[in-house]
């Protein structure tokens, strides 16, 4: 049973949902912890929606900031944990390289000090993609109508499945000039889960949770790997290869060749796509021995530094043409 409950628990990194950082039903550490700790002094705010809902976001700026200063918006990845811990600190790395303010939505229900352990009802009822993808854009509009001029950098940047969400709002906000992804691959969920189900022997034979859901795509009671029914058919056949083909902005993606939650075959066919297309504005970050978190376990190695470091270039080139 408890070897049940741990395949259960790795499973529910799947994929998808700086994200930062925990499960699929959390945001797994993309940072080292000993660098997060250091940064437990962000507070949160609260934004509220236009439907009297509430979530919990961080504001800070990374650099000096002044009117040249870029604006991150950072979209986490699955799961209830708070994201406090991992901010600031997971942009340190360029911190003396990009002036920039950085914006974290978290998703509604998930408390400052949230482990994301059990995640409470009122997150259930809301974690669903078109929800999270509707939150995120207000939140955005909101925060760009506040600012005396529109900056001339704005970049959109999602982790697992933060990451499909930061595609499909770039996909229809020609406001966005960056689009930066961590661990999201290029096809859909759905597909995702049948390649690793070929790899990983506690997800052989999807096709009978496909099923289950689909009889009840509605239903935030009933559960798979971790998730509600609706929050799965919300998010299973969306596919961010499409999204991202359909957009002429510059794209970073950084994959972990050994990801076992988002298979790295995905992104390499995606990649295809962009050179059979003659698109020129896809660049992957395809690192050999690093996991969904661009964590290299056997150095003790995080690749996030050289990820976020080739976005500020291609940030810096952007500015400079």
């Amino acid at each position: 049973m408890q070897m049940l409950r741990q395949r259960t628990r790795s499973l529910s990194y799947l994929l998808l949902t700086l994200a930062v950082f925990g499960t699929l039903g959390g945001c797994a550490s993309l940072t080292p912890q000993s660098d997060a700790v250091k940064h437990d002094t962000l507070r949160p705010r609260s934004f509220t929606f236009k439907d009297g809902g509430q979530a919990l976001y961080y504001s800070f700026t990374v650099g000096a900031p002044s009117a040249e200063s870029a604006l991150i918006f950072f979209v986490s990845g699955s799961g209830c944990a708070s994201v406090k811990r991992r901010f600031p600190g997971y942009f340190d790395p360029i911190r003396h390289q990009l002036d920039a303010r950085v914006l974290v939505l978290q998703k509604r229900g998930i408390e400052e000090n949230s482990h994301g352990n059990i995640c409470p009802r009122a997150f259930t009822l809301t974690d669903y993609f078109d929800q999270t993808v509707a939150d995120q854009t207000e939140f955005i509009n909101t925060q760009l109508a506040m600012q005396a001029a529109l900056p001339k950098t704005i970049v959109l940047m999602g982790a697992s499945e933060g990451a499909i969400v930061a595609a499909k709002i770039a996909s229809v906000d020609a406001r966005m000039t960056h689009l930066a992804l961590i661990g999201s691959g290029g096809s859909t969920v759905r597909e995702n889960l049948q390649l690793l189900s070929q790899k990983l022997r506690y997800l052989r034979t999807p096709e009978k949770k496909f099923a289950a859901i689909a009889a009840d795509p509605g239903s935030t009671t009933q559960s798979a790997w971790g998730h509600s029914y609706k929050y799965w058919s919300s998010l299973l056949d969306v596919d961010i290869g499409n999204l991202l083909l359909s957009l002429d902005i510059p794209i970073a993606m950084a994959m972990g060749e050994q990801d076992k939650n988002v298979p790295i075959e995905t992104a390499y066919a995606l990649k295809q796509k962009f050179v059979e297309r003659k698109k020129q504005n896809f660049h992957l970050y395809a690192f050999p021995d690093a996991d969904h978190h661009l964590y290299d376990r056997a150095r003790t190695l995080s690749h996030v530094k050289e990820f976020l470091e080739g976005l500020v270039a291609q940030i810096h080139q952007e500015k400079a043409r």
